[in-house]
């Protein structure tokens, strides 16, 4: 699906679908009336209120994933610039995210904004091999940081969840028969974990609210998620 498609649908969601679809509409009401129209994809959507993913999909980082996104957080602190990376991993037996593998190549870093375009032939290559192999149960995130601009930082945008519904249109996530996953990031100064995931049979997105860091011991760690969420 192109960008315009992508947005209606997730307006779709937002508006009509969502439990929540009146606090959305005042919270995009100013860019969904203006009079650029793409002012739209920079709305802010609050992920605080996205009803929870089923409580079996809670997300477990690896050590060495947690560790990649602490120094992800210092350079997005520090630099104040958007950071794209991709967390790999996949779905357990029981349900649960375990996301063993990160990709961030901060050499590349020019922009202000994130971009995956940056990432996308490393992405492209990873989506080949699950492709070539019909791999199963896999699960990346898109994930990028949101330097400090005020509270509105703590949102997503519209434009976020566009780049989302792009990857998931992918046949080898899309056709649920492979029970491959897409998930998304947006980590602020907050240093909350605020995962999501877009429900293909409800059209809506959710939250996922609990998060687990696996120390090399296996003793399992909550993390905060969805702390500091702009109301």
């Amino acid at each position: 699906m192109g960008r315009e498609e992508n947005k209606n649908h997730i307006l779709k969601s937002l508006l009509e679908i969502d439990p929540n679809k009146d606090y959305f509409y005042n919270k995009i009401k100013y860019h969904l009336h203006s009079k650029n129209s793409d002012d739209i994809y920079s709305a802010p959507v609050n992920p605080l209120y996205f009803q929870p993913i089923d409580i079996k999909h809670s997300i477990v980082l690896e050590e060495n994933v947690y560790d990649a996104l602490e120094t992800i957080d210092q350079y997005n602190i520090k630099h104040k610039k958007e950071v794209p990376f991709i967390l790999y991993g996949y779905e357990t037996k029981g349900g649960a995210i375990v996301f063993d593998d990160i990709y961030c190549n901060f050499d590349k870093l020019k922009e202000a904004s994130a971009t995956f375009e940056k990432l996308d032939d490393f992405l492209y290559l990873r989506m080949q091999v699950f492709l070539e192999d019909n791999m199963t149960n896999k699960v990346i995130c898109l994930g990028h940081t949101h330097p400090f601009t005020g509270k509105i930082s703590y949102n997503y945008s519209i434009a976020d969840l566009c780049c989302h519904l792009f990857y998931l249109s992918y046949n080898i996530f899309y056709d649920q028969s492979y029970n491959n996953k897409v998930f998304s990031l947006m980590k602020s100064i907050s240093r909350d974990y605020n995962f999501i995931y877009y429900d293909l049979n409800t059209e809506t997105f959710r939250k996922v609210t609990k998060v687990y860091l696996k120390k090399k011991k296996k003793e399992y760690i909550l993390l905060d998620s969805y702390k500091n969420c702009d109301n």
